[in-house]
């Protein structure tokens, strides 16, 4: 009767590779454990600034929902694409100097926020009266409240 499965010089092989695997592995924890680790902070960071296509895909969408409000995301998505690919240099230049305007914004919060730790938003919040996504808290984070 037959057996099945590997020969023994299979089976060498096979052994061999997964050794050989081992300490290509061995070798990359190595590394990670040099490689220092991301400080994470509470600080509420400046907002991106924003493509001209997202500036043109936030004021379309209104346009979009107004027609259909039935539309799922992304079939939005494909229609904004859609538009923006027909629209002509003369069209897009509005939301070209919004991008302009916003790059302006994002620099004067960022050099705020490396000299003082804190940036103003265009409202007037302070970061330290926001969480990471940018809403306004009631009170500073951290502030003990009396119970």
């Amino acid at each position: 009767m037959k057996k099945l499965g590997l020969s023994k010089p299979e089976k060498e092989t096979k052994k061999a590779a997964k050794v050989e695997k081992k300490r290509v592995s061995s070798k990359s924890t190595d590394k990670s454990k040099t490689k220092e680790k991301k400080i994470v902070s509470d600080v509420c960071k400046p907002k991106m600034v924003l493509s001209t296509f997202f500036l043109f895909g936030m004021e379309n969408r209104k346009a979009l929902m107004k027609e259909t409000p039935d539309l799922k995301l992304t079939e939005v998505a494909k229609k904004n694409g859609e538009a923006w690919k027909k629209l002509t240099e003369d069209q897009k230049k509005p939301y070209e100097a919004l991008h302009q305007k916003d790059i302006k914004r994002h620099e004067k919060e960022m050099k705020e926020f490396n000299e003082l730790g804190y940036y103003t938003n265009a409202e007037g919040v302070k970061s330290t009266f926001m969480d990471k996504k940018h809403r306004v808290q009631e009170f500073k984070i951290g502030t003990v409240m009396p119970k």
